[in-house]
C-alpha cells in the first residue's frame, strides 16, 4: 500500500533516469508488488518538497541485502541524491533492522570498497536441459565461436590482429527517441 501512494513519482523518475534511457528498461510497481507484500523488498525514496529526486529499492531475504534499483533525477546530480539516499538508506536500516550482509552487487565502484569490509568472486552460471534443440543451439555456438578463433589466427597470420574497427559515435537524439 505505501508503494501506491508514491508509484507515479518512482515510475517517472525511474524512467527519466539514464539506465532506463540506455538500456530501454521500463519499471513499474505492479510488477514488484508481490514481492513487496512479502516482505522481499525495501524500497526509499528522497524527495525535495513534492519533487522525487531519488530512489532505491533492494531485495532483501536471508538477512541480506541485495542491491537493485538506484535512479535519481540528473537535475540534481551536482548534490549526489544517490549517495545521499545511500546513507539515509543505512541510517534507517540500522535503527530499525539491520541486515547482516549488504550486497552491492556485480563490478568495481568507490563506494562498494568503501562501505565493504569483504569481497566474493562469483560467476555467471547458465543450467539448461539437454534437449535437442540446447544442443543444436550450444553446438551452433561453440562453431561460432571456433571460427571467430579461426578468423583470429588468419588475420594474426596477415600481421592485422591489431587493427580496430572504429565505431561511430552514438546519435544520442535517436537512441532516446528509439527507446521510447
Amino acid at each position: 500500500d505505501e508503494w501506491l501512494v508514491y508509484r507515479d513519482k518512482i515510475e517517472s523518475l525511474v524512467d527519466a533516469s539514464w539506465q532506463s534511457q540506455h538500456f530501454g528498461q521500463r519499471f513499474r510497481v505492479a510488477q514488484i508488488q508481490g514481492s513487496a507484500e512479502a516482505g522481499h523488498l525495501r524500497g526509499y525514496l528522497l524527495m525535495a518538497q513534492d519533487r522525487a529526486v531519488a530512489f532505491t529499492l533492494y531485495y532483501y531475504g536471508e538477512d541480506t541485502l541485495i542491491s537493485g534499483i538506484l535512479a535519481y533525477d540528473r537535475k540534481y546530480g551536482k548534490h549526489s541524491p544517490g549517495t545521499v539516499l545511500f546513507l539515509k538508506t543505512l541510517q534507517h536500516l540500522y535503527a530499525v533492522a539491520p541486515p547482516r550482509f549488504l550486497d552491492f552487487g556485480e563490478g568495481d565502484a568507490d563506494y562498494k570498497r568503501q562501505w565493504s569490509n569483504d569481497e566474493i568472486e562469483v560467476s555467471a552460471v547458465l543450467l539448461v536441459r539437454s534437449t535437442l534443440s540446447t544442443r543444436f543451439l550450444f553446438g551452433a555456438l561453440r562453431a561460432c565461436n571456433g571460427m571467430t578463433r579461426c578468423v583470429s589466427r588468419l588475420l594474426s597470420g596477415l600481421g592485422l590482429e591489431r587493427v580496430r574497427i572504429k565505431r561511430p559515435k552514438r546519435n544520442t537524439d535517436y537512441d532516446r527517441r528509439r527507446v521510447r
